[in-house]
């Protein structure tokens, strides 16, 4: 082995020149394939969320990503070949040495009648060497469960809260443009027959107007406001509370960092005609329009109003969709009635949709890093075990119950190692994410995942299953040890 390290630094000094000219190529066209995706990638989101700029955080995070990624990948595979390193053929098939287990442990079986022995045998050889993949399984999970749960959060109806709306039955919004006013007087009209009827429990109505905000240099900024006895309510807040009179007005975070305030400080509002001197009362996260948004109780009055949107909750015995479609008929075009599902279908259903592609190749990579990780610690495992290996079949220990013994000390740590990373990524992902978020400056810098679903259970089982077959696949070639042939060498 040592004579085969050395013809591996000979011919790396040879060839050395060559496999810089490789590396630097691969490095080039996958850095040029990554920037021809990206317009592909997040056009969708940006049409939606704005057009955020690039700073060099977001630089400094790309590279920190794949760095730590291959830090990984490095650790894990030098770790493993380390051990083959400075041993010799001696040491690894004769001592049992160079695997991090020197000496032997006596006991821990004897006695054991609950459990079977390949079990209990697994159960033995998982507390020695098998850290690796304990650390695998755990990185492997966490990797993929938070794009997982972020993607199930964004397609969780109350992620509307994230958009400055609360949750309700309806959502009716008012086509910009000429003939507003004569749309949304008809719609008001509507609605009021559909509460008399008993269709409707209640419908907020909130007005939309663009107006100019001062910040803490006396600099106007625009501002969407929606305005309404309604505005704010239902939405979850990041300080403060709701407006409650004609003097409060609540802040969207990109907004109120823009403005430089804080809860309790003053906001002067301008409609071009007139001026008001307004309390911040709280701040709230919302990702539409830019992020520049804000909510009123006052109507502003005399001011053009840009749309208006309806917060329409049903009755319970009526059937949304149903209504929405009656709606339909009777309004004509001029209207965007949707349910909350359809909602939020038509505003991120694009962007889920990619970030679903992207979900996926993410959960492609966990997998096929699993698989390849695990080959190669039972191959190496296997060579020098073979001694052992051998024994056990001159002993008459059938195959299939080696490769038990073999795969339980796999599947231990590997259990472990991903009912780990799921409560990883329940206890801590949501702080990865709302960071990620707030970094990007997307609005959201606080968030919190949606209930569990299946697919938060069948992805770590589907890794421990990726892991199991990988090993038993390995341990095929048990059935081709020459025994005979094997003592003889």
């Amino acid at each position: 082995m040592n004579m085969h390290m050395k013809m591996l630094k000979n011919d790396f000094a040879k060839n050395g020149w060559k496999n810089t000219i490789l590396y630097a190529f691969m490095f080039l066209s996958v850095l040029i394939a990554s920037l021809l995706m990206v317009p592909t990638l997040t056009g969708h989101i940006s049409r939606y969320f704005g057009r955020q700029p690039v700073t060099a955080a977001g630089y400094l995070l790309s590279v920190l990503s794949v760095v730590l990624t291959y830090i990984i990948i490095q650790t894990n595979a030098g770790r493993i070949l380390s051990k083959m390193r400075h041993r010799t053929i001696i040491d690894l098939l004769v001592t049992g040495r160079g695997f991090g287990k020197e000496s032997r442990v006596h006991g821990g079986l004897a006695g054991s009648s609950v459990l079977p022995l390949n079990i209990l045998i697994g159960m033995h050889e998982a507390g020695h060497g098998y850290g690796i993949i304990f650390a695998l399984m755990l990185i492997a999970t966490v990797l993929v469960m938070i794009p997982i749960r972020s993607l199930q959060t964004m397609k969780d109806k109350d992620f509307v809260t994230y958009m400055g709306s609360p949750v309700c039955s309806l959502l009716i919004e008012t086509d910009q443009g000429e003939g507003l006013e004569e749309r949304n007087a008809r719609l008001d009209k509507e609605l009021e027959s559909e509460i008399k009827n008993g269709h409707i429990k209640k419908a907020d109505k909130l007005r939309r107007v663009r107006l100019q905000a001062l910040d803490s240099e006396d600099k106007a900024v625009g501002v969407h406001i929606d305005s309404g006895s309604a505005a704010g309510q239902g939405i979850v807040y990041l300080s403060g509370t709701s407006p409650l009179t004609d003097k409060d007005i609540a802040l969207s975070s990109l907004m109120a960092d823009e403005l430089g305030k804080q809860v309790g400080d003053t906001v002067r509002v301008n409609t071009g005609t007139d001026e008001y001197d307004m309390q911040l009362s709280g701040i709230y996260q919302d990702v539409t329009s830019g992020g520049r948004m804000a909510k009123a109780v006052r109507d502003f009055a005399g001011t053009e109003a840009e749309k208006y949107t309806y917060q329409v909750y049903t009755a319970q015995e009526t059937d949304g969709e149903a209504l929405a479609g009656r709606l339909r008929d009777k309004l004509g075009a001029g209207y965007s009635i949707e349910s909350m599902d359809s909602f939020l279908e038509q505003t991120l259903g694009g962007v889920t949709e990619r970030i679903g592609k992207t979900v996926y190749m993410i959960l492609v990579i966990g997998i096929v890093i699993t698989g390849l990780t695990v080959s190669l610690f039972m191959e190496l495992r296997l060579t020098r075990n073979a001694p052992a290996l051998a024994e056990k079949i001159m002993m008459g220990i059938d195959s299939d119950s080696i490769r038990l013994q073999e795969l339980y000390p796999m599947l231990i740590p590997g259990l472990l190692g991903s009912l780990t990373g799921t409560l990883v990524t329940e206890l801590l992902g949501e702080r990865i994410v709302s960071g990620l978020f707030s970094l990007l400056g997307l609005g959201i810098s606080s968030i919190s995942f949606a209930s569990m679903s299946v697919l938060s259970l069948v992805i770590p089982t589907g890794l421990v299953l990726v892991l199991a077959a990988a090993t038993m696949v390995s341990c095929m070639k048990i059935r081709k040890i020459d025994v005979v042939e094997f003592f003889n060498k």
